[in-house]
């Protein structure tokens, strides 16, 4: 029984960084310059920043400007409209390369959170 009472019992680890990426399927519903109109499944607050995912290694940076909820064929979504942060991938000729409306899944946007 020698110190029992005085001698710590457990040790906090250090705090270390890490994120977490969170992925949501959207589907496309245009592209016009700098700016790209998607329906997703969830709300997303005006001013984030994410990571849109079309495909094959073509990704883009972008900000939300306007998130609303819309009916589409019955179902529950929201229409984002995002703004393309990378000059670069909106320069290119004929709008935003690799983003065509369609019916199928599109890509998806990525949501970077820090785990504290």
């Amino acid at each position: 029984m020698n110190g029992r009472r005085r001698e710590r019992r457990f040790r906090l680890s250090p705090a270390w960084d890490a994120s977490l990426v969170t992925l949501q399927d959207v589907v496309p519903e245009r592209a016009d310059g700098d700016e790209v109109w998607v329906l997703g499944q969830t709300a997303v607050p005006q001013g984030m920043h994410l990571t849109l995912d079309v495909g094959n290694g073509v990704h883009f940076d972008v900000r939300v400007l306007e998130s609303e909820f819309v009916l589409v064929d019955g179902a529950a979504r929201h229409r984002l409209r995002l703004r393309v942060l990378n000059p670069e991938a909106a320069d290119q000729p004929g709008g935003l390369p690799g983003v065509q409306p369609t019916n199928d899944r599109f890509g998806a946007w990525k949501r970077r959170r820090k785990v504290v």
